[in-house]
């Protein structure tokens, strides 16, 4: 729902590939929400990590989906958000 909600807006704001960030920032957006909602913050970071998320993800996914930054770098980002939303998920599921 976020990714077919952002990419109008972004498009209006003339972000420049508007699907590929909606597609990311989306994608980033769900692994900030399963490690905000998982046991690992404490709750002051949680409400922060809410309220900030959005930001978050779709400045992180300009940078993935640009031509700006370097495939290693890009890569690097995208692992950081695969790895926030492992711990996120395997520490929510207890193991």
């Amino acid at each position: 729902m976020a990714i077919v909600l952002a990419w109008p807006l972004l498009y209006v704001l003339r972000v420049r590939p508007a699907w590929p960030v909606a597609i990311a920032g989306g994608l980033f957006l769900v692994a900030i929400w399963e490690f905000a909602l998982s046991s690992v913050p404490p709750l002051g970071i949680v409400i922060d990590l809410i309220v900030l998320s959005a930001l978050i993800a779709y400045s992180c996914a300009v940078l993935v989906a640009g031509r700006e930054l370097t495939r290693p770098w890009r890569a690097a980002i995208a692992a950081a958000f695969l790895a926030l939303y492992l711990l996120g998920l395997l520490s929510s599921r207890g193991l």
